[in-house]
């Protein structure tokens, strides 16, 4: 970041990188701040929301969020990591208390990805609060039996709390306790 800073401190790698060490160090508002520089330079870059939404949900600004990862998948709609924006844009509506929302957006990257361990649980505890118990056991039952020896302490380390707002800590805890009463040890 040093070298990409003394060459061209507002070239779009620059900038991308800066705000990776911001996530990385969960320095939620100095990564939301590029973001938004991102997106100032670079308004039809999906990386450059994927950031706004990444921090603003951990900095508990849900409904901006949302709106960011959306523009995202709107810019976007087919590479990779859309399944990505559409779980994190079902976290802010977990957040939220939209769990039927919720659970719909999850849906999307549990079903792109196997290997992103959180979003099955974020589904079942969304499901388990839209009232859909039976089928948020089947989630968890389906995780377990992919990722045997995944536990809920585990679970709770995917989604760094460091610097966050206490709303996003709440509702992380609140997806931790839903998936471990539905049976995730």
């Amino acid at each position: 970041l040093d070298r990409l800073e003394a060459i061209d401190p507002t070239a779009h790698l620059t900038l991308v990188s800066r705000a990776s060490v911001r996530l990385s160090n969960s320095d939620w508002a100095g990564q939301l701040a590029v973001g938004e520089e991102l997106v100032r330079h670079f308004p039809n870059d999906p990386t450059s929301y994927h950031h706004r939404c990444s921090s603003m949900l951990r900095l508990g600004r849900f409904d901006e969020a949302i709106a960011a990862c959306d523009r995202a998948i709107r810019i976007s709609p087919h590479e990779s990591r859309t399944p990505i924006w559409q779980g994190l844009a079902g976290m802010n509506e977990f957040m939220r208390g939209n769990y039927a929302a919720a659970a719909e957006r999850a849906r999307v990257p549990t079903t792109a990805n196997t290997k992103l361990l959180f979003y099955p649980l974020l589904l079942a505890a969304a499901l388990a609060h839209d009232g859909r118990r039976d089928e948020a056991r089947q989630v968890v039952d389906e995780f377990k039996r992919r990722n045997a020896g995944f536990d809920s302490a585990r679970a709770a380390t995917l989604w760094n709390v460091t610097n966050a707002d206490p709303k996003f800590v709440e509702g992380r805890d609140r997806i931790v306790a839903t998936v471990r009463e539905l049976g995730l040890p």
